[in-house]
């Protein structure tokens, strides 16, 4: 057990998509899913309290906190090396963006990271989804939608007729992206790339509520509704 955990007041700032809260609801959901595949709940709830540690939107925004630093503080507060290992390799095996420009492949990977990784998906999606999208985007300067996507929406009633697809770089430049074009490029794809049956079922709801809401969206755009 550690000494000193991680609290909100050792986090350094960040924007409130990704702020504490946010974390405390990735724990959480990570330890139901966690739970429902035996996975480690030790493991599970660090690696879920660190697991913005090292991410590429958050390092663009001064977050510099690196996951040999995340190690060494585990170490220093009482967590065993194995734990500390096994703890920053599960933070380091999840991502979103990682998996872009790559076949989707069959891998073994640990419980713990099939955890983590479905209860980051699913905090990105969802009502709570819809919120961080556009207080994440409005941080950026996004616009909420392009001109191409307001062409789209008004030449065919929606803003697109499916999810799209972006490589590697083209997603991680969000100076070319916008909050409604984050939906197709990302969340929409989340409920189908969720592994446990725990999280698939968490996943169907929040799933068709963003649908439901880019379809109103799409509508008030048009002052349709």
């Amino acid at each position: 057990m550690l000494t000193n955990p991680p609290t909100k007041e050792t986090y350094p700032p960040t924007p409130q998509s990704h702020d504490y809260s946010h974390t405390l609801r990735v724990m959480s959901l990570a330890q139901r899913i966690g739970a429902s595949i035996c996975a480690s709940q030790l493991i599970v709830t660090l690696a879920a309290l660190l697991h913005d540690i090292g991410d590429y939107k958050l390092v663009q925004q001064g977050l510099t906190t690196t996951l040999d630093e995340a190690h060494a503080f585990l170490v220093k507060n009482g967590c065993a090396v194995d734990i500390a290992d096994a703890v920053v390799l599960t933070v380091n095996s999840i991502g979103f963006s990682k998996s872009l420009g790559k076949e989707r492949e069959e891998k073994t990977v640990s419980k713990e990271v099939v955890a983590l990784q479905d209860a980051d998906y699913l905090d990105a999606i969802g009502a709570i989804g819809i919120a961080r999208v556009f207080s994440f985007g409005g941080s950026l300067g996004q616009r909420f939608y392009t001109d191409n996507e307001r062409e789209h929406l008004v030449g065919q009633g929606c803003f697109y007729n499916d999810v799209v697809e972006v490589s590697q770089h083209q997603y991680v430049d969000k100076e070319r992206g916008s909050n409604v074009g984050h939906f197709y490029e990302k969340l929409l794809k989340l409920k189908d790339r969720i592994v446990t049956d725990e999280g698939k079922k968490l996943a169907e709801n929040r799933h068709a509520f963003m649908v439901n809401y880019l379809k109103q969206l799409g509508q008030e755009c048009l002052a349709q509704a």
